[in-house]
């Protein structure tokens, strides 16, 4: 069987799983009676001018990073170009890097949750899903959103080709590609399936998400981080399939409190996504 044809099957296999767990874990009478049980994420006890600030450390060290980092590449390499190729890659991996190293900070300065005094009542959620179950909770969500967020991508692509509309591709997925040799994929693999997953989960997932989740509606706390998870990757042609995904893996972290389940599941999206591309190159 030819590396095209195995995808093929695979992905194929991929998405019907997925269609089936998501018809089970949305459809079903069982899970749409589940759903207005308590969940076991606990509100986040944190005052908004501290949320303010953590997000205000993030956004300066991730932009401060990027600029001093570009500025000494430009230093050392007069006429980098930063708008192809390597850099592309280089802008990509220091916003990264940066959006951790701010992430490190905010987390530092956070100021720390107190225990409630014993006679104050706090409300009861159930307890967090088991650890040994987490790997299993992360292959669902992955496979369910691979199929919701395809189905969605293929209409898209429909209804902006039928509008005449150009779109391209995200510039991590249309770099990869693109190149040529071994180092540009694998830079792109790991920062696609291993830094972005971590950093942006625990961004939208673990902080924005939480902290809305507590303190608006429940379709806002998950309509605003998703719709700002869908604007920030600048995306046209993947800005519904961005913002179902984000959707998604919020109802994850949710239904199962730990933030580990979307980032796992995050990257495995993103490693199919990859290697589909590279099928894909291969055969072009």
């Amino acid at each position: 069987m030819s590396p095209a044809a195995l995808s093929t099957t695979l992905q194929c296999t991929l998405l019907l799983a997925g269609a089936i767990l998501g018809y089970r874990r949305f459809r079903s009478e069982r899970q749409r009676a589940r759903a207005n049980e308590p969940h076991p994420l606990p509100l986040w006890e944190i005052e908004g001018y501290a949320f303010a600030f953590a997000v205000l450390r993030v956004v300066v060290v991730t932009f401060g990073f990027q600029f001093a980092a570009s500025s000494l590449m430009s230093y050392f390499q007069p006429g980098f170009d930063f708008t192809k190729g390597h850099g592309l890659l280089f802008v990509a991996a220091s916003s990264q890097v940066g959006m951790l190293l701010g992430l490190a900070i905010a987390l530092h300065f956070m100021p720390k949750q107190q225990p409630p005094p014993p006679w104050e009542e706090t409300p009861a959620f159930p307890p967090r899903l088991a650890s040994s179950r987490v790997p299993l909770a992360a292959i669902e969500a992955f496979l369910i959103t691979t199929a919701a967020v395809t189905a969605l991508t293929y209409a898209w692509r429909f209804t902006l080709q039928a509008m005449n509309i150009d779109a391209p591709e995200q510039e991590m997925v249309e770099l990869l590609r693109l190149s040529d040799g071994l180092g540009k994929p694998l830079t792109v693999v790991l920062l696609a399936c291993v830094l972005a997953p971590v950093t942006e989960e625990a961004i939208f997932r673990g902080g924005l998400f939480r902290f809305a989740r507590g303190r608006m509606p429940r379709y806002l706390a998950f309509l605003i981080p998703s719709l700002l998870f869908g604007l920030v990757h600048f995306s046209l042609a993947a800005l519904p399939g961005l913002i179902l995904l984000s959707l998604l893996f919020s109802y994850a972290y949710e239904r199962t409190g730990r933030i580990a389940v979307p980032m796992i599941a995050h990257a495995l999206f993103n490693l199919n996504t990859l290697v589909l591309t590279l099928v894909e190159r291969g055969n072009g």
